[in-house]
């Protein structure tokens, strides 16, 4: 399960940028919200901040 992990991982220390795919940065409270935006499918990558 972990594998493709581990790979991301080793490509974004070599430096891959990811911005173009992180559309949406929403704090872990609004994390309904965030779900919302996934669901709907108008989205790249949504990440919770911690």
């Amino acid at each position: 399960m972990y594998e493709t992990w581990y790979k991301m991982t080793q490509m974004l220390r070599s430096g891959l940028d990811i911005s173009q795919v992180l559309t949406h940065r929403i704090p872990i409270d609004q994390f309904q919200d965030a779900f919302k935006i996934m669901e709907s499918g108008n989205c790249g990558k949504v990440v919770l901040k911690w």
